[in-house]
Protein backbone atom coordinates (compact mmCIF):
# COMPACT_ATOMS: atom_id res chain seq x y z
CA UNK A 1 0.00 0.00 0.00
CA UNK A 2 1.47 3.59 -0.63
CA UNK A 3 2.17 5.75 1.55
CA UNK A 4 0.56 8.51 3.26
CA UNK A 5 2.03 11.95 2.12
CA UNK A 6 4.60 12.82 5.04
CA UNK A 7 4.38 16.91 7.00
CA UNK A 8 7.32 17.94 8.94
CA UNK A 9 7.60 20.67 11.22
CA UNK A 10 3.98 21.50 10.26
CA UNK A 11 5.33 22.07 6.69
CA UNK A 12 3.73 19.75 4.01
CA UNK A 13 5.53 17.51 2.31
CA UNK A 14 6.55 18.75 -1.76
CA UNK A 15 4.25 18.07 -3.74
CA UNK A 16 3.97 17.60 -7.70
CA UNK A 17 0.97 19.44 -9.43
CA UNK A 18 -0.82 16.31 -10.43
CA UNK A 19 -0.49 15.38 -6.67
CA UNK A 20 -1.92 18.80 -5.70
CA UNK A 21 -4.83 18.40 -7.66
CA UNK A 22 -5.46 14.59 -7.06
CA UNK A 23 -5.90 16.03 -2.83
CA UNK A 24 -8.56 18.18 -4.19
CA UNK A 25 -10.19 16.08 -6.37
CA UNK A 26 -10.22 13.11 -3.29
CA UNK A 27 -11.94 16.22 -0.82
CA UNK A 28 -14.81 16.91 -3.13
CA UNK A 29 -15.56 13.28 -3.44
CA UNK A 30 -16.02 10.78 -6.12
CA UNK A 31 -19.21 12.51 -7.79
CA UNK A 32 -17.68 16.03 -8.17
CA UNK A 33 -14.19 14.80 -9.21
CA UNK A 34 -16.15 12.20 -12.18
CA UNK A 35 -17.43 15.53 -13.47
CA UNK A 36 -13.91 17.22 -13.32
CA UNK A 37 -12.51 14.59 -14.77
CA UNK A 38 -14.51 14.12 -17.49
CA UNK A 39 -13.53 17.38 -18.92
CA UNK A 40 -9.39 16.81 -19.16
CA UNK A 41 -7.41 14.98 -22.02
CA UNK A 42 -6.26 11.80 -21.45
CA UNK A 43 -2.23 13.02 -20.18
CA UNK A 44 -4.54 14.71 -17.54
CA UNK A 45 -5.89 11.87 -16.38
CA UNK A 46 -3.14 9.57 -16.30
CA UNK A 47 -0.96 11.89 -14.12
CA UNK A 48 -3.83 12.21 -12.06
CA UNK A 49 -4.46 9.09 -11.83
CA UNK A 50 -0.44 7.81 -11.19
CA UNK A 51 -0.66 10.43 -8.26
CA UNK A 52 -3.98 8.97 -7.08
CA UNK A 53 -2.33 5.47 -6.49
CA UNK A 54 0.98 6.95 -5.43
CA UNK A 55 -1.03 8.39 -2.33
CA UNK A 56 -3.56 5.91 -0.16
CA UNK A 57 -4.25 8.51 2.91
CA UNK A 58 -3.48 12.32 3.11
CA UNK A 59 -2.88 13.87 6.87
CA UNK A 60 -5.14 17.08 7.76
CA UNK A 61 -2.39 19.40 7.33
CA UNK A 62 -1.03 18.27 3.59
CA UNK A 63 -4.92 19.13 2.97
CA UNK A 64 -5.35 22.72 4.35
CA UNK A 65 -1.64 23.52 2.64
CA UNK A 66 -3.16 22.53 -0.65
CA UNK A 67 -6.78 24.36 0.15
CA UNK A 68 -4.83 27.31 1.24
CA UNK A 69 -2.48 27.36 -2.08
CA UNK A 70 -5.54 26.86 -4.06
CA UNK A 71 -7.36 29.51 -2.67
CA UNK A 72 -4.21 31.84 -2.99
CA UNK A 73 -4.12 30.80 -6.78
CA UNK A 74 -7.67 31.44 -7.36
CA UNK A 75 -7.77 35.34 -5.42
CA UNK A 76 -5.26 35.83 -8.18
CA UNK A 77 -7.53 35.83 -10.88
CA UNK A 78 -10.19 33.99 -12.57
CA UNK A 79 -9.34 31.19 -15.50
CA UNK A 80 -11.75 30.39 -17.95
CA UNK A 81 -12.14 28.00 -20.35
CA UNK A 82 -12.45 27.98 -24.02
CA UNK A 83 -10.76 26.54 -27.22
CA UNK A 84 -12.02 24.81 -30.45
CA UNK A 85 -14.45 22.81 -28.57
CA UNK A 86 -15.96 25.80 -26.47
CA UNK A 87 -16.34 27.65 -29.85
CA UNK A 88 -17.33 25.04 -32.32
CA UNK A 89 -20.36 24.85 -29.69
CA UNK A 90 -20.97 28.41 -29.59
CA UNK A 91 -20.71 29.04 -33.05
CA UNK A 92 -23.70 25.88 -33.81
CA UNK A 93 -25.79 27.29 -31.74
CA UNK A 94 -25.79 30.80 -33.20
CA UNK A 95 -25.66 30.12 -36.36
CA UNK A 96 -26.19 26.54 -37.58
CA UNK A 97 -23.85 23.81 -38.13
CA UNK A 98 -23.02 24.57 -42.22
CA UNK A 99 -22.35 27.80 -41.78
CA UNK A 100 -20.22 27.15 -38.46
CA UNK A 101 -18.29 25.17 -40.29
CA UNK A 102 -17.74 27.62 -42.76
CA UNK A 103 -16.21 29.98 -40.29
CA UNK A 104 -14.36 27.11 -38.98
CA UNK A 105 -12.38 26.29 -42.36
CA UNK A 106 -11.26 29.93 -41.73
CA UNK A 107 -10.33 30.24 -38.33
CA UNK A 108 -8.92 26.93 -37.21
CA UNK A 109 -5.30 26.17 -37.59
CA UNK A 110 -5.05 23.29 -40.12
CA UNK A 111 -3.86 20.67 -37.24
CA UNK A 112 -7.07 20.98 -35.05
CA UNK A 113 -10.13 21.14 -38.38
CA UNK A 114 -10.42 17.65 -39.10
CA UNK A 115 -9.27 16.26 -35.58
CA UNK A 116 -10.87 12.35 -35.75
CA UNK A 117 -13.13 13.13 -32.36
CA UNK A 118 -11.32 10.80 -30.06
CA UNK A 119 -8.33 10.00 -31.36
CA UNK A 120 -6.30 11.66 -28.24
CA UNK A 121 -7.70 8.51 -26.20
CA UNK A 122 -6.57 6.21 -28.78
CA UNK A 123 -3.11 4.53 -28.62
CA UNK A 124 -0.59 4.74 -31.46
CA UNK A 125 -0.52 0.63 -31.80
CA UNK A 126 -4.55 0.55 -31.72
CA UNK A 127 -4.41 3.07 -34.81
CA UNK A 128 -1.87 1.67 -36.10
CA UNK A 129 -3.88 -2.06 -36.59
CA UNK A 130 -6.06 0.16 -38.37
CA UNK A 131 -4.26 2.18 -40.59
CA UNK A 132 -1.67 -0.41 -41.42
CA UNK A 133 -4.53 -2.58 -43.36
CA UNK A 134 -5.33 0.39 -45.95
CA UNK A 135 -3.89 0.97 -49.56
CA UNK A 136 -1.59 3.61 -48.50
CA UNK A 137 -2.77 6.57 -50.37
CA UNK A 138 -5.96 5.78 -47.55
CA UNK A 139 -3.44 5.80 -44.79
CA UNK A 140 -2.30 8.90 -46.02
CA UNK A 141 -5.87 10.33 -45.50
CA UNK A 142 -5.90 8.85 -42.20
CA UNK A 143 -3.11 10.59 -40.98
CA UNK A 144 -4.52 13.80 -41.47
CA UNK A 145 -7.20 13.28 -38.93
CA UNK A 146 -5.31 12.94 -35.71
CA UNK A 147 -2.34 14.98 -34.28
CA UNK A 148 0.87 15.22 -35.74
CA UNK A 149 2.43 13.62 -32.54
CA UNK A 150 0.10 10.37 -32.58
CA UNK A 151 0.81 10.41 -36.55
CA UNK A 152 4.53 10.13 -35.79
CA UNK A 153 4.41 7.33 -33.18
CA UNK A 154 1.91 5.34 -35.60
CA UNK A 155 4.00 5.55 -38.54
CA UNK A 156 7.31 4.31 -36.20
CA UNK A 157 5.86 1.16 -35.68
CA UNK A 158 5.71 0.59 -39.28
CA UNK A 159 8.29 -1.13 -42.03
CA UNK A 160 10.58 1.51 -43.04
CA UNK A 161 9.46 1.07 -46.60
CA UNK A 162 5.83 1.75 -45.68
CA UNK A 163 6.67 4.77 -43.35
CA UNK A 164 8.30 6.75 -46.97
CA UNK A 165 5.64 5.52 -49.37
CA UNK A 166 2.62 7.14 -46.57
CA UNK A 167 4.93 9.95 -46.09
CA UNK A 168 5.19 10.56 -49.55
CA UNK A 169 1.48 10.37 -50.37
CA UNK A 170 0.88 12.56 -47.68
CA UNK A 171 2.85 15.81 -48.86
CA UNK A 172 1.82 15.76 -52.12
CA UNK A 173 -1.80 15.31 -50.92
CA UNK A 174 -4.16 18.59 -51.79
CA UNK A 175 -7.31 17.77 -51.40
CA UNK A 176 -9.89 15.02 -49.18
CA UNK A 177 -13.09 14.85 -50.29
CA UNK A 178 -16.03 15.44 -47.74
CA UNK A 179 -17.15 11.65 -48.89
CA UNK A 180 -13.26 10.55 -47.76
CA UNK A 181 -13.66 11.95 -44.88
CA UNK A 182 -16.48 9.98 -44.00
CA UNK A 183 -15.42 6.94 -44.73
CA UNK A 184 -11.87 7.36 -42.74
CA UNK A 185 -14.11 8.63 -39.73
CA UNK A 186 -16.73 5.24 -39.84
CA UNK A 187 -13.49 2.88 -40.55
CA UNK A 188 -10.83 4.51 -37.75
CA UNK A 189 -14.14 5.48 -35.14
CA UNK A 190 -17.74 4.40 -35.98
CA UNK A 191 -19.04 5.76 -32.68
CA UNK A 192 -17.17 9.15 -33.36
CA UNK A 193 -17.62 11.82 -36.26
CA UNK A 194 -19.31 14.25 -34.33
CA UNK A 195 -18.24 17.95 -34.29
CA UNK A 196 -15.71 17.10 -36.99
CA UNK A 197 -15.15 20.38 -39.38
CA UNK A 198 -17.04 19.28 -42.19
CA UNK A 199 -16.44 19.39 -46.25
CA UNK A 200 -12.97 19.56 -46.39
CA UNK A 201 -11.49 21.97 -49.41
CA UNK A 202 -8.10 21.54 -49.31
CA UNK A 203 -5.07 19.27 -47.25
CA UNK A 204 -1.48 21.20 -46.60
CA UNK A 205 -0.39 17.59 -46.97
CA UNK A 206 3.59 19.00 -46.85
CA UNK A 207 2.75 20.91 -44.10
CA UNK A 208 1.54 18.08 -42.41
CA UNK A 209 4.18 15.47 -43.40
CA UNK A 210 7.00 18.55 -41.71
CA UNK A 211 4.77 18.56 -38.80
CA UNK A 212 5.00 14.77 -38.30
CA UNK A 213 8.91 14.92 -38.84
CA UNK A 214 9.11 17.03 -36.70
CA UNK A 215 6.86 15.31 -33.71
CA UNK A 216 10.24 12.39 -34.37
CA UNK A 217 13.75 12.75 -32.94
CA UNK A 218 16.07 13.83 -35.23
CA UNK A 219 17.76 10.51 -35.69
CA UNK A 220 14.57 9.42 -36.41
CA UNK A 221 13.11 11.20 -39.37
CA UNK A 222 16.17 12.40 -40.95
CA UNK A 223 17.04 8.65 -42.79
CA UNK A 224 12.92 9.51 -43.44
CA UNK A 225 14.10 12.37 -44.94
CA UNK A 226 16.36 10.81 -46.77
CA UNK A 227 14.51 8.46 -48.48
CA UNK A 228 11.93 10.98 -49.13
CA UNK A 229 14.62 13.03 -51.03
CA UNK A 230 15.94 9.58 -53.32
CA UNK A 231 11.97 8.97 -54.31
CA UNK A 232 11.00 12.76 -55.33
CA UNK A 233 13.97 15.07 -55.07
CA UNK A 234 11.66 17.89 -55.33
CA UNK A 235 8.43 16.93 -52.62
CA UNK A 236 11.91 15.95 -50.51
CA UNK A 237 13.67 19.20 -50.64
CA UNK A 238 10.32 21.22 -49.89
CA UNK A 239 9.91 19.49 -46.52
CA UNK A 240 13.39 19.49 -45.67
CA UNK A 241 13.23 23.13 -46.31
CA UNK A 242 10.05 23.49 -44.01
CA UNK A 243 11.50 21.65 -41.33
CA UNK A 244 13.25 24.72 -40.11
CA UNK A 245 12.37 28.35 -41.05
CA UNK A 246 14.41 31.40 -39.58
CA UNK A 247 11.38 31.83 -37.16
CA UNK A 248 12.24 28.23 -35.93
CA UNK A 249 15.59 29.37 -34.91
CA UNK A 250 13.63 30.58 -31.50
CA UNK A 251 12.90 27.17 -30.01
CA UNK A 252 16.50 27.00 -30.15
CA UNK A 253 18.15 26.69 -26.58
CA UNK A 254 20.21 29.71 -25.91
CA UNK A 255 24.05 27.92 -26.08
CA UNK A 256 22.98 26.46 -28.94
CA UNK A 257 21.35 29.63 -30.33
CA UNK A 258 24.77 31.69 -29.56
CA UNK A 259 27.04 29.05 -30.84
CA UNK A 260 25.07 29.66 -33.84
CA UNK A 261 25.06 33.12 -34.20
CA UNK A 262 28.86 33.31 -33.28
CA UNK A 263 29.52 31.33 -37.20
CA UNK A 264 27.65 34.36 -38.80
CA UNK A 265 28.85 37.04 -39.98
CA UNK A 266 27.65 40.40 -38.56
CA UNK A 267 25.92 41.88 -42.24
CA UNK A 268 24.54 38.36 -42.78
CA UNK A 269 22.76 38.54 -39.43
CA UNK A 270 21.85 42.21 -39.90
CA UNK A 271 20.30 41.33 -43.00
CA UNK A 272 18.17 38.33 -41.79
CA UNK A 273 17.05 40.45 -38.48
CA UNK A 274 15.43 42.94 -41.04
CA UNK A 275 11.48 42.18 -39.82
CA UNK A 276 11.84 39.82 -38.13
CA UNK A 277 9.89 39.41 -34.84
CA UNK A 278 11.06 41.17 -32.19
CA UNK A 279 10.98 38.07 -29.98
CA UNK A 280 13.60 36.60 -31.56
CA UNK A 281 15.60 39.93 -31.82
CA UNK A 282 15.54 40.02 -28.91
CA UNK A 283 16.58 36.39 -28.11
CA UNK A 284 19.68 36.49 -30.40
CA UNK A 285 20.76 39.57 -28.87
CA UNK A 286 20.95 38.24 -25.82
CA UNK A 287 23.56 35.42 -26.65
CA UNK A 288 25.85 38.11 -28.48
CA UNK A 289 28.55 40.54 -26.52
CA UNK A 290 27.37 44.12 -26.16
CA UNK A 291 29.23 45.58 -28.45
CA UNK A 292 28.72 42.93 -31.15
CA UNK A 293 25.04 43.37 -30.16
CA UNK A 294 24.97 47.32 -31.12
CA UNK A 295 27.27 46.69 -34.22
CA UNK A 296 24.03 44.99 -35.47
CA UNK A 297 21.70 46.79 -33.95
CA UNK A 298 23.75 49.88 -35.69
CA UNK A 299 23.55 48.57 -39.41
CA UNK A 300 19.87 47.88 -39.22
CA UNK A 301 19.06 51.64 -38.41
CA UNK A 302 21.37 52.48 -41.38
CA UNK A 303 19.91 50.67 -44.38
CA UNK A 304 16.90 49.16 -46.10
CA UNK A 305 16.30 46.21 -47.07
CA UNK A 306 15.07 43.90 -50.51
CA UNK A 307 12.86 40.85 -50.08
CA UNK A 308 15.06 38.51 -51.48
CA UNK A 309 18.43 39.98 -49.52
CA UNK A 310 16.30 39.45 -46.47
CA UNK A 311 15.47 35.64 -47.65
CA UNK A 312 18.92 34.75 -48.98
CA UNK A 313 20.02 35.86 -45.34
CA UNK A 314 17.80 33.88 -43.72
CA UNK A 315 18.14 30.84 -45.89
CA UNK A 316 21.79 30.94 -45.04
CA UNK A 317 21.90 30.94 -41.16
CA UNK A 318 18.97 28.15 -41.49
CA UNK A 319 21.60 26.08 -43.88
CA UNK A 320 24.48 26.67 -41.36
CA UNK A 321 21.93 25.74 -38.32
CA UNK A 322 20.98 22.19 -39.90
CA UNK A 323 24.87 21.88 -40.65
CA UNK A 324 25.96 22.15 -37.23
CA UNK A 325 22.96 20.94 -35.80
CA UNK A 326 23.60 16.99 -38.04
CA UNK A 327 27.38 17.60 -36.65
CA UNK A 328 25.89 17.66 -33.17
CA UNK A 329 27.23 20.82 -32.46
CA UNK A 330 23.92 22.61 -31.53
CA UNK A 331 20.54 21.31 -30.49
CA UNK A 332 17.62 22.89 -32.74
CA UNK A 333 15.06 22.79 -29.98
CA UNK A 334 14.64 23.10 -26.42
CA UNK A 335 14.57 19.90 -24.58
CA UNK A 336 11.48 20.03 -23.04
CA UNK A 337 10.68 18.64 -19.35
CA UNK A 338 8.75 15.65 -18.53
CA UNK A 339 5.47 17.41 -17.49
Amino acid sequence: MAEALAVSGGEPANLSAAQKAAVLLMLVGEEEASAMIGDLGPAEVEALGRAMVEMSDVDRATSMHVIEEFIAHAETGIAVSGGLDFFRGALSKAMGDVRATSVLQRVTPFQDRYRLPGSEWLSADALRQMIVCQHPQAAAASLTLISPALAADVILGMEEERQVDILYRLAILRELKEEAVVLLVRHLAPEGGQGLALPVSSIPGNAMTVAILKSMPDEQNRPLLAALRKRDDIVGSEIEENMLRFEDLMEMPPRSLQLLIQAIDPDTLARALRGAPEALAEKIYAGMSTRAAQTVQDALKGRGGKASDIAEARTAIVKSARTMAEKGEIELVEEKADV
